[in-house]
């Protein structure tokens, strides 16, 4: 497990250039695991055309970590 803040930064790096998409993609896709694992709240993503906040399918009630 990583410790200080320039390990987690090189660990958290690593892990995003094996992530596949574009790069806000997939710190969306890195959001969601966090929410997952129960490290931080649900993501949510702001979608300019309906003007409207979208959450990931992977968040729904029931699912680790959902608040």
């Amino acid at each position: 497990m990583a410790k200080g803040f320039r390990a987690v930064s090189t660990a958290i790096c690593g892990l995003l250039s094996k992530l596949r998409g574009a790069p806000a993609a997939r710190a969306y896709a890195l959001l969601v695991c966090g929410h997952l694992a129960g490290h931080w709240g649900e993501p949510m993503r702001w979608d300019r055309a309906r003007e409207d906040l979208i959450r990931s399918p992977f968040c729904a009630p029931g699912t680790r970590g959902h608040t």
